[in-house]
């Protein structure tokens, strides 16, 4: 996994297609697809990690979607525990 998370650091950019921006606390918001993507990991590995308290969800309607910065500190936590 922690590969994975810095594989996807290096190479994908913080710009995404379809990121929407949450006009209230003004902070951008992708869905699971594209952080799946940017993690190169599948749906349920992301439940996985929600479930356990990893990365913060938020229920939008039918659909989830992750602050940015949440995500930016679980990858940057994943490479600081590297070392």
């Amino acid at each position: 996994m922690l590969a994975r998370v810095r594989h996807a650091v290096k190479t994908t950019g913080p710009i995404y297609k379809n990121m929407k921006i949450n006009e209230k606390e003004n902070e951008w918001l992708i869905s699971r697809r594209e952080l799946g993507a940017r993690w190169s990991c599948s749906r349920e590995t992301l439940k996985r990690r929600e479930r356990a308290g990893i990365l913060p969800v938020y229920k939008l309607g039918k659909g989830v979607r992750y602050k940015l910065h949440d995500v930016e500190a679980v990858e940057k936590a994943a490479l600081v525990n590297k070392g």
